[in-house]
């Protein structure tokens, strides 16, 4: 994957369905047909906001384009960075892995809300969190930032806890006070 900024030439080799596959120098891929458009012109460029996706939706590799690629749908409650704008589509950027996932990912506005913590689903884990397993120990695992609130519910020993999921499918329990709703801000 590499990044192409507004005015970069390319040599195009070959296009199909809504890509065009292009090369500079070393750099080889396939770009969206749409960011070679008179329409791309139109495309504005946001101070970054937050909001939160309402209900899963699947992302497009360009506005308007239906979405090819069903295992990048976002979950309801996810955080998202709004960079661009283009008619009722916004280009969205998430946190994928603990850092923010480079690529555009376009989706329609009204798939989304304002951004509100008290709605936000994702998010990272506060300094020193513990992690608990289901019966309230310690979980002795190491844990990258962002998490994903599965459930709120209670433990025994601790209280009112979150159910989270990590990156690769791990499975843990958090204070409720020990979640920082928004996976953009950092620690």
């Amino acid at each position: 994957m590499f990044e192409v900024n507004k005015g970069d030439a390319f040599r195009i080799l070959a296009a199909q369905d809504d890509y065009v596959q292009v090369e500079s120098q070393d750099l080889r891929g396939w770009i969206p047909a749409f960011y070679f458009s008179k329409k791309a012109a139109n495309i504005h460029t946001e101070a970054p906001y937050e909001m939160i996706v309402a209900k899963e939706v699947p992302v497009s590799s360009a506005p308007g384009q239906q979405a090819k690629e069903p295992h990048l749908d976002l979950w309801a409650g996810k955080v998202v960075l709004i960079k661009k704008s283009y008619e009722d589509w916004v280009a969205v950027r998430i946190v994928q892995y603990g850092a923010e996932y480079g690529a555009d990912m376009w989706v329609p506005k009204s798939s989304l809300h304002v951004y509100d913590p008290v709605n936000a689903k994702e998010g990272r884990l506060a300094l020193h969190s513990t992690i608990y397993d289901e019966h309230g120990h310690i979980k002795d695992e190491e844990w990258v930032n962002s998490v994903f609130i599965q459930a709120e519910t209670q433990i025994d020993k601790i209280g009112s806890v979150y159910q989270i999921i990590g990156p690769g499918g791990q499975i843990g329990y958090i204070r409720v006070k020990d979640f920082i709703p928004n996976p953009f801000i950092d620690n």
